[in-house]
C-alpha cells in the first residue's frame, strides 16, 4: 500500500493556503491539516501539524523551555509551493503492508487521527 496526500488546509485561517501570507514573513504559527489516503483504495484521515517559524518559537517560549519537536514543521519562511511538495514527497514515500502500518509511519510526521485508537466494541 502506498501513502498520496490528498489536500492540506488550515483551520486557524481563513483563507486557502496558497492563497495566504502571513503579516509578519518570519515571524508566524498555525495549525494545519493534511488529509491522507490509500493511492488505490480511497478513503482519508487526517494528519494534524503545527506550522512555525524560528522567530514564532522565540516570542512564544522562554529560554527555559523545552520542546519536543515532533508534530512540528519549522520554516524561515511561508513558502506554500515549497511546503506543499515537502510534504507530498514524505507522505508519497510512505508504504505500508496494510494502512495501520501506513498510519503508524504518518504518526512520526504529526497526530494521526487514530494514533491510540481501540475497539471499544469488542
Amino acid at each position: 500500500m502506498k501513502a498520496i496526500l490528498k489536500d492540506i488546509y488550515s483551520y486557524d485561517i481563513d483563507e486557502k493556503l496558497e492563497d495566504y501570507t502571513p503579516l509578519i514573513a518570519d515571524n508566524f504559527g498555525f495549525n494545519i491539516r493534511l488529509i491522507v489516503g490509500e493511492k488505490d483504495l480511497g478513503g482519508e484521515e487526517s494528519i494534524d501539524i503545527f506550522l512555525c517559524t524560528p522567530l514564532w518559537l522565540q516570542d512564544n517560549y522562554s529560554k527555559s523551555d523545552i520542546i519536543i519537536g515532533r508534530s512540528y514543521i519549522i520554516v524561515f519562511e511561508f513558502n506554500y509551493k515549497r511546503i506543499l511538495s515537502r510534504l507530498k514527497n514524505i507522505i508519497e514515500n510512505i508504504t505500508g503492508d496494510d494502512w495501520e502500518e501506513i498510519g503508524i509511519k504518518l504518526s512520526q510526521l504529526g497526530l494521526w487521527e487514530f494514533e491510540d485508537y481501540q475497539d471499544c466494541s469488542q
